[in-house]
């Protein structure tokens, strides 16, 4: 059964984009409420908008962050594993704490 797990380090993104000089103004803290590391202060929506818009998929397709999208992205069977095991575990899970609400 999926549970939710506080993290204490950033991920592969956060790193990526300090390692890219990105996040020059930035830095990351726990959330508050759940753990998980946050990006500090809040990225304005155009840092977003530019980071995605000029370099999160060069990132995706040069296998340095979310290895999973670039998995579903390439196709073939690579894909198809990628899509099986999403449906036989974190979809799976979803569905059943969704049953159980």
């Amino acid at each position: 059964m999926w549970r939710f797990e506080k993290v204490g380090k950033p991920g592969p993104i956060s790193l990526e984009m300090k390692r890219l000089g990105i996040l020059k103004k930035y830095t990351t803290k726990p959330d508050s409420n759940y753990g998980h590391r946050v990006l500090d202060p809040t990225p304005t929506r155009d840092d977003l908008n530019r980071f995605y818009a000029e370099q999160y998929y060069h990132l995706v397709n040069e296998g340095k962050v979310a290895p999973d999208i670039g998995r579903s992205s390439r196709g073939g069977d690579e894909a198809a594993d990628q899509k099986r095991w999403l449906r036989e575990t974190v979809h799976k899970d979803i569905i059943d704490i969704l049953l159980k609400s």
